[in-house]
């Protein structure tokens, strides 16, 4: 039984189904370099990345499946679930075997794994649009750190592009150690790495609006009216780390 070794790309991961196809047929399971542990039950393959078959694989799911298939891969993999590239594989191979009509049977486990993971996804890119805090540094761009449980923030990248135009601004995934940096003057959006050092210095960086902005707050709250539960309920208190007004509050 084999297992494919990739390098965690998405490119990467079309050029793994491939082989999986053509070179190793009994592949069990797909795994990124990070992932990955030696064991003595599988025979283990390094998968190289190769642009020309992963365009195969990708013309092939839309060819045969349509584009929904596509999309549906590619949320899913931005997953943080260790077994999400193996369920790709076998998504596809089911795909293949059925046809458009795929993504109609959701009460198959190898589309509903799929479905799910993807909706899970786009649920959590849809909740730090509104849960996402800016922090002037040196009046030069904006600043916001996250810890989101999965890869969203190419999801992210267009809406905070539309809203701010003309801002030069920083998104950062504190837990992978990259960010999404726009740069206006370029009209650009481009993914970089930052380190702890890096980090150390933005987190306690205080602009001028922070505690303007958490007056505001305090003094427009109702304290007759407030209501934690259904605070925690729309804002869930594993976002608060890092949203200005309720970021200190444990209670």
């Amino acid at each position: 039984m084999d297992v494919l070794i990739f390098d965690g790309t998405f490119t990467g991961l079309l050029t793994s189904i491939y082989e999986a196809y053509y070179s190793f047929p009994n592949t069990m399971l797909i795994l990124s370099e990070t992932n990955y542990c030696d064991n003595f039950v599988y025979s283990k393959n390094l998968v190289i990345t190769d642009l020309e078959k992963a365009e195969k694989v990708q013309t092939a799911i839309v060819k045969k499946t349509g584009i929904s298939t596509l999309e549906n891969i590619y949320l899913a993999y931005l997953s943080d679930n260790p077994d999400v590239y193996t369920k790709i594989l076998i998504y596809i191979k089911f795909a293949f075997s059925i046809g458009f009509k795929v993504n109609e049977h959701l009460y198959d486990k190898r589309v509903k794994n799929i479905v799910d993971m993807k909706n899970k996804i786009t649920r959590e890119a849809h909740s730090f649009i509104g849960f996402i805090r800016f922090t002037l540094i040196d009046n030069k761009f904006l600043y916001s750190p996250i810890e989101p449980d999965n890869n969203i923030l190419e999801l992210l990248s267009s809406h905070f592009k539309d809203r701010f135009p003309t801002e030069n601004f920083i998104i950062h995934d504190i837990k992978r150690g990259i960010a999404l940096r726009y740069t206006s003057d370029k009209n650009e959006i481009d993914f970089i790495e930052m380190n702890p050092d890096e980090y150390k210095f933005l987190k306690n960086y205080k602009d001028e609006f922070e505690d303007l902005w958490k007056t505001y707050f305090k003094y427009t709250t109702i304290l007759e009216r407030q209501n934690t539960s259904i605070q925690k309920s729309k804002m869930p208190k594993r976002y608060w780390k890092y949203i200005t007004e309720v970021k200190n509050n444990t209670n």
